[in-house]
């Protein structure tokens, strides 16, 4: 299979799953994740998520290459110090939020006359959630009829932080309702999958540690 030919193939493929991926679907709820250890100066950490929930919703702009759902999930960290030193001095992070992943970024459509047919953003489509846009570089272009030509880029992994706490010894937690994120200019598989960090600092010791939820497809 030459070149052009392939690249004709790869944008079929991607095309169709956009189709079979636009209806919206009902909420998943996930499994609940935990990982507790000990800090290289002997305080007791654990990371948790739970009440995760993910709820696929069709788009409002009704475009096929547009996604969008709205995230549950709440993170849950603990520091105990170690035997004797309840004093001791801890400061932390928590953070929590969801990565999103795009197979094929899709740039603009031009038909022959050389008029744009509307896929809008600066720099081409990427992820949005109280703010942050991906900036794609442009590929080579695919010729997928004589009349239409699509410009598409690489994928991309963004990572969206819903939010993060500081937190010192004890429990804390930062939970997410009904968080909205939409994905725009994406002509492949939308993959989300949520995390929870926990980062800690003491006089001795910087430590940290992470949990990540199943993969969802949007």
């Amino acid at each position: 299979m030459n070149k052009t030919a392939m690249t004709i193939a790869v944008a079929a493929v991607s095309m169709g799953a956009v189709a079979s991926g636009f209806a919206a679907g009902t909420a998943e709820a996930q499994p609940g994740h935990q990982r507790s250890w000990v800090t290289d100066d002997g305080w007791k950490a654990s990371i948790a998520s739970t009440h995760e929930k993910v709820q696929k919703v069709a788009p409002l702009s009704s475009v096929p290459t547009s996604r969008e759902a709205f995230m549950s999930m709440r993170a849950v960290s603990t520091l105990a110090p170690p035997a004797g030193q309840a004093g001791s001095p801890i400061t932390g992070e928590l953070e929590a939020g969801y990565m999103i992943g795009c197979a094929v970024q899709l740039e603009s459509v031009t038909g022959s006359v050389g008029a744009s047919l509307g896929i809008g953003g600066s720099g081409g489509g990427g992820v949005s959630a109280t703010g942050p846009s991906g900036n794609l570089s442009i590929s080579p272009q695919a010729l997928l009829q004589p009349s239409l030509s699509v410009t598409m880029s690489p994928g991309k992994i963004t990572t969206i932080a819903f939010d993060k706490k500081a937190v010192g010894a004890g429990r804390a937690s930062t939970t997410t309702r009904e968080g909205h994120i939409s994905i725009d200019g994406c002509a492949g598989p939308v993959a989300v999958r949520s995390y929870a960090i926990l980062k800690t600092s003491t006089p001795k010791a910087n430590d940290g540690n992470a949990v990540y939820g199943r993969v969802v497809y949007l």
